[in-house]
């Protein structure tokens, strides 16, 4: 893991791909990509000095100043500034810098779970899928977890008239009123 926290497939951050975006900018004025926007860095903020040790002043634009922050993170996570620029030169394709690959770089290695085609498979409505995905992580909101929160006072499974506490697990597995429509609908499939 190179970068943030430990994620899961098929998750997404926004933070990650904020700092390859400016890693990319950076790269842009690295190379001194004849580009206006590039042209005009050189001359006002550069002039002649290298973009990886040039300080933001105090007087300098906002945005200046990020990108001077954007690229003073993976330089520490990185070990310096000759490992940051070997693994931005991999992220060409096409003699174009790709933003999918300095993002794949700097996010964290992401773990195959078991689950993961049932979750996010081709033909699912969204909707489904975020259900089915917080059921995964256990963190549908069901009474156990609402009694941790103070959101009730009492945890008891309506399905099953009370008969033992509301949790995913006895939702989906333990639950004879869930087990009897499981069992319904896999006699509807024809399935064992």
């Amino acid at each position: 893991m190179l970068w943030g926290k430990t994620w899961w497939i098929g998750s997404f951050s926004a933070s990650i791909w904020n700092l390859a975006s400016a890693l990319r900018s950076l790269w842009y004025i690295h190379v001194n990509k004849e580009i206006l926007w590039v042209k005009w860095i050189h001359g006002n903020y550069l002039k002649y000095r290298d973009i990886w040790h040039v300080m933001a002043k105090k007087g300098d634009s906002w945005m200046w100043r990020q990108l001077i922050k954007c690229r003073d993170k993976p330089l520490n996570v990185t070990g310096g500034i000759d490992n940051l620029k070997q693994i931005l030169s991999t992220c060409y394709k096409n003699s174009k810098m790709q933003l999918s690959a300095v993002y794949t770089v700097f996010s964290p290695v992401s773990h195959i779970v078991p689950w993961y085609n049932t979750v996010w498979g081709k033909l699912n409505f969204p909707k489904h899928l975020f259900v089915l995905w917080l059921a995964m992580q256990n963190r549908l909101f069901t009474q156990d977890i609402l009694l941790r929160r103070g959101a009730i006072n009492t945890n008891a499974c309506l399905l099953c008239a009370g008969a033992a506490s509301e949790s995913r697990n006895h939702l989906f597995f333990d639950c004879s009123y869930s087990r009897d429509v499981w069992l319904t609908i896999m006699d509807w499939l024809k399935m064992n």
